[in-house]
């Protein structure tokens, strides 16, 4: 199993257990990459290098502060081992985040003021993939934060659909200070509305934030839901 866990060298990491490595997105990459580009890719840019530089049926995607949380052991980490067990049923772990009963993904974007940079984007989608999202984003509970475990074919399928389809949007609108994030932002919420449409079969899995708390201007301790290295 290889799971990216992404964040730059200015990141506190809590300790990594068997299967997972950091993913460093201020330093240079050997092989296939998009490092030029996390500016406005975000976590993409360590997908992308996971989907062309490992050869790993089993794959995943975290953050420096983000995790999946067992299910056997509320305040651990999921190990590699339970992720296998449940990818035996299914082919993608992801996580659900929840705006709340009357707050959805796109009111999000409108009061982020990132509506236009939105609309941008689903004009490169076809007409049934722009009314589809249309309608997943008006939800009050969808998959976010661009995290996986899963079974490689179906990131070898993502990946296929959604880099092709961002650099359709940076052709028409290329990469620069107005729209910084906002490609990571589209896949982050897009990844969700694909599943569903490629019925790939899910498991739901909670996540943990850990807050880091601010000591003479450094992150020194993580601190509230800190996690200890996850058991296989």
């Amino acid at each position: 199993m290889s799971i990216y866990v992404v964040g730059d060298t200015k990141k506190m990491f809590p300790e990594l257990d068997e299967g997972r490595e950091k993913f460093l997105t201020d330093v240079p990459h050997d092989g296939p990459n998009i490092d030029r580009l996390n500016k406005w890719y975000c976590e993409l840019t360590g997908l992308y290098h996971l989907w062309k530089n490992s050869d790993a049926f089993y794959v995943g995607l975290e953050h420096y502060r983000r995790f999946f949380v067992s299910t056997k052991h509320p305040k651990m980490r999921m190990g590699v081992g339970e992720a296998q067990e449940i990818l035996e049923k299914c082919d993608m772990i992801v996580t659900e985040y929840s705006h709340g009963p009357r707050y959805s993904a796109l009111d999000w974007f409108r009061d982020s003021k990132y509506l236009e940079h939105l609309e941008k984007f689903m004009d490169v989608l076809d007409e049934r993939d722009r009314m589809g999202f249309s309608q997943y984003l008006r939800r009050h509970e969808l998959i976010q934060c661009n995290m996986f475990i899963g079974k490689r074919p179906v990131m070898d399928r993502w990946c296929r659909f959604i880099f092709p389809v961002l650099s359709m949007y940076d052709m028409h609108w290329p990469p620069s200070e107005s729209n910084r994030r906002m490609p990571g932002y589209f896949a982050e919420h897009f990844f969700g509305y694909w599943l569903e449409r490629e019925r790939v079969p899910l498991f739901k899995a909670p996540k943990c934030e850990i807050e880091y708390v601010e000591r003479g201007g450094m992150r020194e301790a993580p601190v509230g839901y800190a996690i200890p290295p996850a058991r296989a």
